[in-house]
């Protein structure tokens, strides 16, 4: 899920996903906030056996920029993860 400013509280939406869980097939997928401020963020989030987990990564100021940098980096440690491949590739296609 990619939104160029979001404007609804992102606990909201985490608090969203832990009610959903329970009824949500197992799922691994990314929300990434590349809004105007200088907390951009990406959230992988997964639910698995009805449980939802939440990692952060941030990226303060102007480091962003240094943001696919850091993706590479991460990938390096995630062989075989295709769902965050297909993320990486979202993000440097944009």
């Amino acid at each position: 899920m990619l939104s160029d400013v979001c404007y609804i509280d992102v606990r909201n939406l985490h608090r969203l996903i832990d009610l959903l869980a329970p009824a949500v097939e197992d799922a691994h997928f990314f929300v990434c906030s590349m809004g105007d401020g200088l907390d951009r963020w990406v959230d992988e989030v997964r639910i698995c056996d009805g449980r939802s987990s939440l990692a952060r990564w941030t990226v303060v100021g102007d480091a962003w920029a240094d943001f696919p940098t850091l993706c590479a980096e991460l990938a390096a440690n995630r062989a075989g993860d295709e769902v965050y491949g297909r993320f990486v590739t979202f993000l440097s296609d944009r």
